[in-house]
């Protein structure tokens, strides 16, 4: 994964602790911009509380059906 500070202009590689997950998804926290959480594919979810500079992977459990 990737993140810019600069609006777009420049790119460095974050420190991601997955190899070979799509990030699909984005959520920053209204109330603390710091706190993101990325959705990937295989089933994941990512947490950064440093506004995406490193991550880590939540526990993950399982996917469920709304039977």
């Amino acid at each position: 994964m990737y993140r810019s500070t600069d609006r777009g202009k420049t790119f460095q590689r974050t420190n991601f602790p997955d190899q070979g997950v799509q990030i699909w998804s984005f959520l920053v926290d209204a109330n603390n911009r710091k706190l993101i959480y990325a959705g990937g594919s295989p089933i994941s979810l990512y947490r950064s509380e440093d506004t995406g500079e490193t991550w880590s992977a939540l526990p993950n459990r399982g996917c469920r059906t709304g039977r």
